[in-house]
């Protein structure tokens, strides 16, 4: 999958030769033209990477970039920040509004290229971190009580096998292999009086069950290996009849992973 570098900027030629040299070097561009654009393609298309040029005609590019970081929320999307003309002082204030790194528009394309590379395997390393943490994280939980403990990978088995005889992809296999494994790490927000109870649930123990699809969802949804299997993490308790849970959808509403 070719990383995704969303491109902001008024000049339309200096966009356009922007995003032409990106994509001679493989990367899938998208561009806007002023802030408002601006995020909405951040929140819509989740890029790799931002480049913000500050010559936007309806916002300052700082605080386009601190908008930016306060929308996302999780979702960690490195911003670069250029600048026409570049001080200490405006790097201070790059940093103060959340910006990974900042350019003066001086910079040379090969340094450029050189600093986006960068970014990119530094965020990717941050994503399989991260992404371990989770595994472990479901792991823990498993451990919790010997009813649970394997459960996933028992999970796995079935699934991966079941999948194959689907004519599943590669690449889906592996990606139905992690929803798996991750599928219930939305318990972590279950109490343990709850997760661990012996006996049959009351009314309000079962709707706090029920919201561990959702929640496995939002702790998983920042990281950008992550993202393929978020739909099989929230449906994996749907049913075919809509009787599932958390939103009820039915039939070839429920992806064929979940």
């Amino acid at each position: 999958m070719n990383s995704a570098i969303l491109l902001v900027d008024l000049a339309s030629q200096r966009r356009d030769c922007w995003k032409s040299f990106l994509q001679s070097q493989h990367y899938e561009v998208f561009t806007a033209e002023d802030g408002q654009s601006a995020l909405r393609a951040c929140l819509q298309l989740q890029p790799d990477v931002v480049l913000l040029h500050d010559s936007l005609p309806d916002v300052d590019g700082f605080d386009l970039c601190s908008r930016m970081n306060g929308n996302l929320l999780n979702h960690q999307i490195p911003i670069v920040l250029i600048r026409s003309s570049s001080d200490l002082t405006d790097a201070a204030r790059g940093r103060q509004a959340g910006a990974a790194d900042f350019w003066g528009s001086c910079s040379s394309v090969a340094e450029a290229l050189s600093r986006v590379k960068s970014l990119l395997r530094l965020q990717s390393y941050i994503d399989e971190q991260a992404k371990s943490v989770m595994l472990s994280l479901g792991r823990s939980i498993e451990a919790k009580s010997l009813l649970m403990n394997g459960h996933s990978e028992r999970i796995v088995k079935y699934a991966v096998q079941l999948g194959m005889s689907l004519d599943l992809r590669e690449e889906e296999l592996r990606d139905l292999r992690i929803a798996c494994l991750l599928h219930d790490v939305g318990k972590v927000a279950v109490p343990d009086e709850i997760l661990l109870k012996p006996g049959a649930l009351n009314a309000g123990e079962t709707e706090i069950v029920r919201q561990h699809p959702a929640i496995g969802e939002n702790i998983c949804a920042p990281l950008k290996s992550l993202r393929r299997i978020l739909p099989v993490i929230r449906h994996h308790h749907e049913r075919m009849d809509g009787s599932g849970y958390p939103d009820g959808i039915r039939g070839h509403e429920i992806p064929l992973m979940a």
